[in-house]
């Protein structure tokens, strides 16, 4: 019962991480749309808020790839902990099987 729980509880974990994966998508967009904005305040010759706008942009980038990089390891982790509780249940059950074939004989 508890192994299932947490199989369960494991798997909706899972689907949070996915979620968050997907989310990262906009601020990528967001990324792409300060390069924009940039190009458009270069050819104006804002030089000034230009810089500012690409340290912006260098550092928002950074951040997405880093929190990309952190759902990657932590679906993973999802991943392989629900794997290991499923042959942990499938174990049990095995267990329980031959304990009963055995109480029978």
């Amino acid at each position: 019962m508890l192994t299932r729980q947490s199989s369960e509880t494991i798997g909706l974990l899972e689907l949070q991480i996915d979620s968050a994966g997907k989310n990262i998508q906009p601020l990528d967009n967001e990324v792409s749309n300060i390069a924009s904005v940039l190009s458009l305040i270069q050819g104006r010759g804002f030089a000034v808020v230009a810089d500012e706008v690409r340290q912006l942009e260098q550092r928002t980038q950074s951040s997405t790839g880093q929190i990309h990089q952190m759902i990657s390891t932590l679906q993973l982790a999802a991943q392989d902990s629900k794997q290991s509780v499923s042959q942990s249940i499938q174990t049990s059950v095995n267990t329980d099987e031959k304990s009963e074939k055995s109480l029978m004989n």
